[in-house]
């Protein structure tokens, strides 16, 4: 003897009908075609009886006979077709947002932003923010130069903070002049009169060493107090101006590199990654720009275009630092900038 189907079943394969096939419904729910049929024909069976009744009797008892019959057959949870219990299980851990490997775009639109047909963007990071050596007064100055620039952005490129823990390398720990508490805190206090300007925020090897040793994303706090889009470890942006599309491929970095051809060419790599306009890496400590020429097909013609690669600049000053105890010698400090044309398509670097 058959055991009767339950209701929520009938229900669940009725609503798949209305936007699948009968073959699909049948590899969603794992049922052969001719169950959902069936499936199908009990549950018009039970509307048409539902509502065949209505006229004789009360709507009170309508919901009785309803609610005898799933009573009559309810059936334990792992007792379910494997699809619902799979579907339960895949709402519960939020799949679709955090396993499929789906990326989206940071798009900005900012051409009613643009002054003069210009839109400027400042890569600001490895600042450091809590090392005794962090260039306080250099900072700010770039940080008042951007609030007062109207057609002024900013990405912030990782590395904002110090925070040295005891598993950290080195003697960064004993040498911060700040906890990381504060570091964070701080931190949030000099963005937040800009945060409007922010286009992003990179993780950073040291905002990384509080995931590390806590499983606390410091970059992702920090850009969740601000309201800002946390980037990850890279991240294509995308900035519209009037009917021009740039496209800016950045990371943090990850690279021992120390001469100046070496640190580019990591920069580089990002090109293996993402086809995209201008590059942008931090993490070497330094102030670096190149460009490449490529050639690509359009329609039936080849076109020549450039690709733009910037190496983002720090803010810790040489003497008494590691860099000084490792004999690498002082680099340029500061953040470099790019420049986007509305009129044109083009960029330009400064540093």
């Amino acid at each position: 003897m058959n055991k009767p189907i339950p209701f929520q079943t009938l229900q669940q394969v009725a609503l798949l009908k209305e936007k699948h096939s009968r073959r699909d419904v049948a590899k969603i729910t794992g049922l052969s075609e001719r169950q959902v049929k069936r499936y199908l024909a009990k549950y018009r069976e039970l509307m048409k009886k539902k509502h065949g009744q209505i006229l004789s009797q009360s709507s009170e008892e309508i919901k009785e006979l309803l609610r005898e019959y799933q009573e009559a057959t309810e059936r334990p949870v792992d007792d379910r077709p494997a699809y619902d219990q799979l579907q339960e299980l895949a709402e519960l851990w939020d799949i679709d947002k955090k396993f499929i490997d789906v990326e989206d775009v940071n798009y900005w639109d900012l051409t009613d932003h643009a002054v003069d047909g210009k839109v400027t963007v400042v890569f600001l990071g490895d600042v450091h923010w809590g090392s005794p050596h962090c260039n306080r007064k250099l900072l700010f100055d770039i940080l008042r130069w951007i609030s007062i620039t109207p057609n002024a952005f900013v990405l912030l490129m990782g590395d904002m903070i110090e925070m040295s823990t005891k598993t950290s390398v080195g003697a960064g720990v004993y040498e911060q002049i700040r906890p990381p508490q504060e570091q964070i805190k701080e931190t949030i206090a000099f963005l937040k009169p800009i945060r409007h300007k922010i286009l992003g925020y990179f993780s950073g090897n040291h905002e990384f060493r509080a995931y590390k040793d806590l499983g606390i994303d410091v970059a992702d706090l920090i850009s969740s107090v601000l309201e800002i889009p946390y980037l990850g470890f890279t991240k294509l942006t995308t900035i519209k101006l009037g009917d021009h599309h740039y496209d800016i491929a950045g990371t943090h970095g990850n690279s021992g590199s120390k001469k100046p051809h070496t640190k580019l060419a990591k920069v580089f790599d990002l090109a293996d990654i993402y086809d995209a306009d201008l590059y942008v890496m931090g993490h070497v400590h330094d102030k670096l720009d190149s460009t490449k020429i490529y050639r690509k097909r359009v329609g039936r013609e080849v076109k020549t275009f450039l690709r733009h690669f910037l190496v983002t600049g720090h803010f810790l000053n040489w003497k008494a630092s590691y860099a000084e105890m490792a004999t690498m010698g002082p680099s340029n400090l500061g953040s470099p900038a790019a420049t986007f044309y509305k009129d044109e398509f083009r960029i330009s670097l400064s540093k």
